[in-house]
């Protein structure tokens, strides 16, 4: 998986745009890049994101920052729910994009 992130990753850089996947558990990964940074996010449709207990999201977000602060809670126009985050483009092109980079976000959401 962390091959395909690197290509999402990549190819989001290449083209100047969003790049997004639906990987199979439905959820969606995000890649933006943005001024020397590149925001990631985790995320998913709008029929789940009307299922999840945002209170409890927020309450674990808040009570560890150290692990989970950089991770900014976002719904979109069409009522997707995201965690996103921004990262050094240099982090993200220099070497392999590894998915515990989103493990946070995946752990705030389950």
């Amino acid at each position: 998986m962390a091959d395909v992130l690197g290509g999402l990753v990549a190819a989001a850089v290449r083209e100047n745009q969003a790049g997004v996947l639906l990987r199979e558990d439905g959820m969606h990964v995000l890649a933006y890049p943005h001024d020397g940074f590149i925001v990631l996010g985790v995320g998913m449709d709008a029929e789940a994101a009307c299922r999840l207990p945002y209170r409890a999201l927020l309450q674990r977000r808040r009570q560890d920052l150290q692990r989970y602060g950089r991770w900014i809670p976002c719904i979109f126009n069409d009522g997707k729910f995201f965690l996103v985050a921004r990262f050094p483009r240099v982090e993200l092109e220099t070497g392999p994009v590894e998915m515990h980079l989103l493990s946070a976000a995946e752990e705030l959401m389950s």
